[in-house]
């Protein structure tokens, strides 16, 4: 009895070793909608930092010190 059953015991937990292995871990899947959404984000991100403040952005491509332009 008590032979059988170490037996699968070892059996299941050579199993589970091998597939732990083999499989990729669940955190590095990323679903395809998990995906898309990350992009989304990211270029949302990246849309509202080229809006947001465009004064002060062309002001700082044609060289004007901002804090000349507020004293004066």
């Amino acid at each position: 009895m008590w032979n059988t059953a170490l037996w699968v015991l070892i059996v299941c937990a050579s199993a589970c070793t091998v597939g732990a292995l083999l499989g990729s871990p669940p955190l590095g899947r990323m679903w395809r909608v998990d995906v898309l959404e990350l992009r989304r984000r990211r270029r949302m991100i990246e849309v509202l930092e080229e809006n947001t403040h465009p004064l002060h952005r062309e002001l700082d491509a044609v060289g004007v010190d901002l804090l000349t332009v507020a004293r004066s």
